[in-house]
């Protein structure tokens, strides 16, 4: 509630009170939003933190560079929450600092600065490995080398194959190759 309220207000000062409380009650009313923050506890965190990664991201776009840096904060707060989700948060953050030294919008500075802060949140990570003589690496080295290890049966080309069709879906839904060659356009036209 406290995610949409805020929402709300970002979305009414930037657009109109009309669209703020038409997008907040959409999200209100959303069964999948509701099932999303309420996935695997209550409350699921890395909703809001989604959100906030992105409207601090956006920030950084329009100009206010100490946005990159605060940005690792909420990353920073998901790896203590759910890994997986938090590695999509890493990848969409570099992504953003590499496209903006890219386009000269960060300087190397800043981007180091960015994860300099967010290796902070890894230093009780660090010292629980050192008091208990690095359990967690050896016991993930063993399901790398184990071949009925967590990893022995992924199907990288087959989960590949199902998310390009998922885009497809989302872009047009008529053709997958069109779907995703519109996407791909989409992208490059985004980044040039």
């Amino acid at each position: 509630v406290t995610l949409i309220g805020f929402l709300m207000l970002v979305i009414s000062s930037k657009l109109s009170r009309f669209w703020g409380l038409l997008i907040g009650v959409m999200l209100l009313t959303s069964w999948w939003f509701f099932e999303t923050a309420r996935y695997a506890f209550n409350p699921f965190v890395l909703v809001p933190l989604s959100f906030i990664l992105i409207f601090l991201l956006v920030g950084f776009i329009q100009g206010k560079k100490i946005n990159f840096i605060l940005a690792a904060i909420p990353i920073g707060i998901g790896f203590h929450l759910e890994i997986a989700g938090s590695v999509a948060f890493l990848l969409f953050y570099s992504l953003i600092g590499f496209w903006a030294i890219y386009k000269k919008q960060l300087g190397f500075k800043f981007f180091v600065g960015g994860f300099l802060a967010l290796s902070l949140f890894f230093i009780p990570h660090l010292i629980s490995e050192l008091k208990s003589g690095f359990s967690q690496t050896y016991s993930l080295l063993r399901e790398f080398k184990q071949p009925e290890g967590a990893f022995s049966n992924i199907q990288f080309l087959t989960f590949t194959k199902y998310l390009l069709g998922q885009i497809s879906q989302i872009t047009f839904s008529h053709n997958q190759v069109v779907g995703n060659f519109l996407f791909l356009a989409f992208i490059l036209e985004m980044v040039s």
